[in-house]
């Protein structure tokens, strides 16, 4: 398996085992129901006055209040690991889609990873000044702050999902065991740019990048899909013949 596959694949095993210990460490139950948010980590992250921290964590000192307190803030705390973890695998998935698909629009994303990287960060720097504050109050410009930066983050990560979309559209959706032709994005021709080959794995002793680009026949849909496979640029099992000029 490729070095770039196994990296990405490592970072992603690690997000799920972190977002485990993350479940487990941040409170599952609030002071009171916040209307609209489903988890006490979201409702805290989407706070727009000091009146809704109070309903979440309580209005009174209290024993719940600071054991609720301090797995917020040990969460939180751990969030610093997370963030690193899931905004490398964006930027490691992103680039790997690159590479695999000679899209330049995937590449976007890990431009946006950095920028959810930095937005989580003073997001969560705002989220540890809050709760520092709450038996004291005064906390007003830390929540105007924490709306901006909660914004950056998610309104980043829909963005990367975004530059990530054509990658499953109908035109370039990557069937199992299939791979994009590299050397197609090599051309000089942009129409072959356009139209990557398929080649199956199991054929890849005929290796792709060993295949001219003039010895294969680029076919747009529906004719691609109905090709069969390039082996040392013939096309078997389409309808056409080999062509060396296009």
């Amino acid at each position: 398996m490729p070095r770039n596959f196994r990296t990405t694949g490592y970072l992603g095993a690690a997000v799920i085992v972190m977002s485990i210990v993350l479940l487990i460490v941040f409170p599952s139950k609030t002071a009171s129901k916040v209307d609209g948010m489903i988890t006490p980590v979201i409702a805290f992250e989407f706070l727009e006055t000091p009146e809704e921290a109070y309903q979440l964590f309580g209005a009174e000192p209290s024993p719940a209040r600071d054991a609720m307190v301090a797995a917020m803030d040990l969460g939180n705390r751990l969030d610093f690991i997370y963030m690193i973890l899931y905004t490398m695998f964006l930027f490691a998935f992103s680039t790997l889609a690159t590479n695999e698909s000679g899209m330049i629009l995937p590449g976007v994303g890990r431009v946006i990873a950095i920028i959810i990287l930095l937005g989580d960060v003073l997001e969560n720097v705002q989220l540890l000044g809050i709760t520092g504050k709450l038996a004291t109050g005064g906390f007003e410009c830390e929540i105007w702050y924490l709306g901006i930066f909660t914004w950056v983050k998610w309104g980043g990560i829909a963005l990367t999902f975004l530059a990530l979309a054509p990658l499953f559209s109908k035109r370039h959706y990557l069937r199992p065991g299939d791979r994009p032709c590299r050397h197609t994005r090599l051309s000089p021709r942009p129409h072959l740019a356009r139209s990557p080959l398929l080649c199956k794995r199991d054929l890849l002793a005929f290796s792709c990048r060993h295949v001219h680009h003039d010895d294969c026949v680029l076919l747009h849909s529906p004719e691609r899909r109905r090709a069969g496979t390039c082996i040392g640029g013939v096309w078997y099992g389409a309808s056409v013949r080999r062509k060396r000029h296009l």
